[in-house]
């Protein structure tokens, strides 16, 4: 699908700007000589919300409210456009936690047994098992004894997952896609082409945030999260990986381009 209204979407600023970067995204699609941007946005909005004497986040040159804009017919028409922004720029409004569930849906009874990356023989048969039955450790396998290599959809990936050159991750730049994080593993499979990556994973197990964060990103039926390393020579690598099961009411929607 195209982009039939040449909408440029804006990625979130900050966490939970959303809303924001939608707003910024349809002035500049109606007035493409607009001088509104997310931080002046995020300014009046809060300084009208939460007026604190002696602060203001109104910096100099930067355009007010306009008066028009608090009559209420005006505003309706504004949620009407910004409800199809929404809709057009999806992801920059999305807000995703990946979830660690049940021992049941996912790759580990423990801490203690996650997978080690690379794979070797024996993790990545384990692995290939695992995604035969959905990530449920009480199922058996549909295909028994199933090479890893010619599983139809995650050959690749688990092929790619073998080789230390594929682990290498580039976290010196922000990444909304997680291609753009790992580029070199992405470069050997299309299971994660287009997909985002989220550094917000829940898992009931963990007293406080693991740090560094992992890096989860969903093929659509499951959450990858990948657990990397940063060695003295500043190369930094996936070193291990949790697979778990998404709810099937949550499945997530939002497939690759292509």
């Amino acid at each position: 699908m195209g982009n039939p209204l040449s909408l440029t979407t804006q990625h979130q600023a900050q966490t939970n700007w959303c809303w924001a970067a939608v707003a910024t995204s349809v002035s500049q699609f109606l007035d493409n000589h607009g001088s509104w941007t997310q931080f002046t946005r995020i300014g009046v909005r809060f300084r009208r919300l939460m007026p604190t004497p002696g602060l203001s986040h109104h910096r100099r040159g930067e355009p007010e409210m306009p008066r028009h804009s608090i009559i209420s017919g005006t505003w309706i028409r504004w949620l009407h456009v910004l409800f199809l922004a929404c809709t057009v720029a999806s992801s920059a409004c999305a807000v995703r936690y990946a979830v660690v569930r049940e021992s049941l849906y996912r790759s580990e009874e423990s801490k203690q047994d996650r997978i080690a990356l690379p794979l070797d023989d024996k993790s990545a048969s384990v692995l290939v098992g695992l995604l035969d039955t959905g990530v449920r450790r009480d199922a058996a396998a549909t295909t028994p004894n199933r090479k890893p290599e010619n599983d139809p959809i995650y050959g690749s990936l688990l092929q790619a997952l073998r080789s230390t050159d594929s682990l290498d991750v580039d976290l010196s730049k922000p990444g909304k896609r997680f291609c753009d994080i790992a580029v070199k593993l992405c470069g050997h499979t299309r299971v994660f082409r287009g997909r985002p990556a989220t550094f917000d994973v829940i898992d009931a197990r963990e007293r406080q945030p693991v740090f560094p964060y992992p890096i989860a990103v969903s093929d659509g039926r499951f959450w990858w999260i990948f657990y990397h390393h940063q060695d003295k020579n500043g190369r930094e690598t996936l070193q291990q990986v949790l697979v778990t099961r998404i709810p099937a009411k949550k499945v997530v929607s939002n497939a690759p381009p292509g």
